[in-house]
């Protein structure tokens, strides 16, 4: 199967699906999710690569860059939630070859929910396919 968007969010969904049954996975970001703990999958990049372009015009390497967010509400017990959600989705992008480009708490002051924001990036050639 080629690497496409959907292909990612998908393979990542279903690991952490896998991984924490309880936990509302999405692509969509919502600010405020109806279900903790969440996961949000998106593709926040993708550009094809001038460097790598043929004398024919033709460009066979792209560059993907996925964003996930990790939110967990727990009163006891939310940072471990949302690290071991976050764990799941990393080890699953490093099995897709991305590398992980940065991790940020974010702040959330006004309802006590633990956040985390991570991003993943890997360059895509044409041939590739997703490991089965």
């Amino acid at each position: 199967m080629k690497i496409t968007r959907n292909a990612v969010y998908n393979y990542i969904a279903d690991a952490v699906s896998a991984e924490h049954p309880n936990a509302y996975v999405a692509s969509i970001y919502e600010p405020i999710p109806d279900s903790l703990p969440a996961v949000f999958v998106r593709e926040i990049g993708d550009f094809r690569n001038r460097e790598n372009m043929t004398f024919a015009g033709v460009q066979g390497v792209r560059t993907s860059t996925f964003e996930i967010q990790v939110v967990s509400g727990h009163t006891n017990g939310s940072m471990s939630e949302a690290y071991a959600l976050l764990e799941t989705a990393r080890q699953a992008f490093f099995s897709l070859h991305y590398n992980e480009t940065n991790t940020v708490i974010v702040e959330d002051g006004q309802n006590g929910n633990y956040r985390l924001r991570a991003s993943y990036r890997r360059v895509i050639g044409d041939a590739d396919e997703l490991p089965t």
